[in-house]
């Protein structure tokens, strides 16, 4: 990880790369090159809202999905307060729509707050989301929101602007894939988000290296674990290219397998 966001290398990766140069008819640049460009478009295709199987369209819908979800653990709508007030005393729910109907917020938030400790305000413009950040994923289990807002209009407003940014931590690879010359995955690239491709060439080494530079990229939960997984499933494929030109040169050479 890089405290600029996320930046990839790999140890078993840079060994298989080698050994495949080694054994190619291909420059040793133009082999890095490829196996970058397979590389990364794998951990651009594991990069939230991508999860798993679930690509395209789908983990579009299903990351505003997720934005929408914790956003909403932390505010409440006023109809959500007067349930919580209903599963308390009727007559005091009855009196809370009353007053939120006629614009007294002020008493529908004291009738709010003697039922339940909550309160009714103004939304904030979405302030109090930031400062929780990825810490409402845990605030979704909980049964009542922090806080319950008097305009609903103003939290869906406030929702659907945010879910216009669920591409944006993926696009974070968009301009080092197109470095690479590489077709961008659904989505990657929907976004201007911050990125970075570096090449050194020199007469020990080749080095290439992606950056994603959206800051909060190396905060995102199982993040490594995605990158890790692209990795391998490279490193894998690589391995068995490796065991398959060593099948080749043992048959070729007389022997019926590999050492």
């Amino acid at each position: 990880m890089s405290p600029d966001g996320l930046t990839l290398n790999s140890a078993p990766f840079e060994t298989a790369i080698v050994r495949l140069a080694a054994t190619s008819k291909k420059a040793a640049a133009a082999v890095m090159k490829d196996q970058a460009r397979l590389l990364f478009v794998e951990v651009a295709k594991i990069t939230p809202p991508y999860s798993g199987s679930t690509t395209g369209r789908q983990a579009e819908k299903m990351g505003k999905a997720s934005v929408e979800s914790g956003i909403r653990s932390i505010y409440g709508t006023p109809s959500a307060a007067y349930d919580l007030i209903a599963a308390k005393d009727t007559q005091q729910a009855d009196a809370f729509w009353f007053h939120h109907r006629q614009a007294d917020d002020s008493t529908a938030s004291s009738i709010l707050r003697d039922a339940t400790g909550k309160s009714l305000a103004p939304f904030d413009g979405g302030a109090l989301h930031d400062r929780f950040g990825k810490g409402a994923r845990r605030r979704r289990q909980r049964a009542a929101a922090t806080y319950y807002v008097t305009s609903e209009a103003a939290l869906t407003a406030y929702i659907r602007q945010i879910q216009e940014h669920v591409w944006f931590l993926a696009s974070g690879w968009a301009d080092p894939l197109r470095a690479l010359g590489s077709k961008l995955p659904y989505g990657v690239g929907k976004l201007d988000a911050p990125g970075k491709l570096k090449v050194e060439i020199t007469d020990q080494r080749i080095e290439i290296t992606m950056t994603n530079q959206v800051s909060y990229g190396r905060d995102v939960r199982d993040i490594q674990r995605r990158i890790d997984f692209a990795m391998n499933k490279r490193v894998g494929a690589l391995d068995r290219r490796w065991e398959s030109y060593l099948n080749r040169a043992a048959k070729d050479s007389g022997f019926s397998k590999t050492l």
